[in-house]
């Protein structure tokens, strides 16, 4: 004879404040057993009492718990509407809990997750309810879908599902989290590449703007800047006339692409970027207008990215660096970055003044212009107007080139 299965189980749990509470696990209608409740009794015979009391009342088997596709609908997931605050609730929360200054998460960030999830996480598992998902299936899956995209795209889809369910496992959905036993992949992205001394002067020389550049000034500007600042190219994308300063930017946006906005910096920072007197006359005699700097509409709206950064592929081509050298080199219009990093290490100065130039994460630049000395960044101007001096001066060209260029170790972006 089959055995009876009892309507609940009990088991104790010790929670963060070393408090033991006793949860139990009822069944359902097929004897599935549902994910763990807390009765919020602290003795066994309180807790016993407490189901009895639920399942008299029917109530012990209430709390079914839903599929992916239910609960990923009832709270909105990765779902934030253009020009509306989001409707993600795990979005707003991530929002309410930092500062308007510095947020959580960006909208570029929810927007990827969405379709993450809408093309990849809901056709696989929308169906199944959050309890029945097990690691197994969750291994399976990634490795199918490391068949099919790059390792750096399966680690940002399985991160997007990893999100979900460590939320439904916070707020007491289900008992445990799938994923806390999926080791994750190890990205795969190859490095940006890095132009030499010679090859970048080269490339700025101010001579051959009409040869290599067409004679198109922001497209040239824009590379000229991140030469010598290491801004993101959506970050100079981003820069207003009242950014610019006679010896520094104001780095406090970055234009995001996908919805044609001025957003945070991938940092979530503010930050004063130093800029030699070179370079600020080149960008005050060149707009003339205000609004956005880099522009193509005398302000109105900022240049396209992907012009941009053609522009810099043809310049390239220019100085002899074809598509299949620079593809082989993995250089891309973020390599400015690299080379600034490169050049200022070479020139001496400490990691720690380039961190703080390059505003990598792991170093934390002021959050107001108000702590603004341009004194502090004197020795990082110096090595910028020395390096704008070599794109027109022979000595300090021939300087340089006779200083053997170090490594920049890899960086974040």
């Amino acid at each position: 004879m089959a055995s009876v299965k009892a309507a609940y189980t009990l088991f104790p749990r010790l929670l963060s404040d070393g408090k033991k509470v006793w949860y139990y696990h009822a069944r359902d209608a097929n004897g599935r057993r549902l994910t763990a409740r807390s009765t919020g009794k602290t003795t066994k015979g309180d807790a016993r009492n407490h189901c009895d009391d639920l399942l008299r009342d029917g109530k012990l088997g209430a709390a079914k718990v839903p599929t992916l596709l239910d609960w990923t609908k009832e709270r909105h997931w990765y779902e934030w509407p253009r020009d509306k605050e989001p409707l993600c609730l795990y979005t707003r929360g991530r929002l309410a809990r930092s500062s308007k200054d510095k947020p959580a998460v960006g909208r570029g960030h929810i927007d990827r997750c969405f379709a993450h999830l809408r093309d990849h996480i809901l056709p696989s598992f929308g169906s199944k309810r959050l309890d029945e998902i097990t690691p197994a299936q969750l291994e399976e899956w990634l490795f199918e879908l490391a068949t099919r995209f790059a390792q750096k795209t399966v680690i940002n889809i399985g991160s997007a599902f990893r999100t979900i369910t460590s939320e439904a496992f916070r707020l007491e959905l289900i008992s445990d989290d799938p994923w806390k036993r999926v080791p994750s992949f190890v990205g795969d992205s190859k490095p940006r590449g890095v132009l030499t001394t010679a090859e970048a002067l080269k490339l700025m020389n101010p001579a051959t703007v009409e040869t290599v550049w067409n004679g198109n000034q922001v497209n040239y500007l824009m590379s000229l800047t991140a030469m010598i600042t290491a801004c993101r190219q959506g970050e100079l994308l981003a820069l207003q006339k009242e950014n610019l300063h006679p010896d520094h930017l104001d780095v406090e946006a970055s234009w995001t692409i996908r919805y044609h906005e001025r957003g945070p910096t991938k940092t979530k920072t503010k930050a004063p970027v130093p800029i030699p007197k070179y370079l600020y006359d080149a960008l005050m005699n060149f707009a003339e207008w205000d609004g956005y700097i880099f522009s193509f509409s005398l302000g109105k709206r900022p240049a396209t990215g992907a012009r941009v950064t053609d522009a810099f592929y043809a310049a390239l081509e220019k100085i002899d660096i074809d598509e299949k050298e620079r593809a082989r080199r993995n250089l891309v219009f973020h390599s400015w970055r690299r080379f600034a990093n490169t050049y200022l290490r070479s020139r001496g100065l400490p990691d720690a003044k380039v961190r703080q130039l390059t505003r990598h994460e792991s170093e934390t630049m002021t959050d107001h212009y108000t702590n603004w000395n341009a004194d502090s960044f004197s020795d990082v101007s110096k090595e910028q107007a020395f390096l704008a001096k070599a794109l027109t001066n022979d000595k300090a060209r021939a300087t340089l080139l006779n200083k053997a260029e170090e490594p920049a170790e890899p960086e974040s972006t």
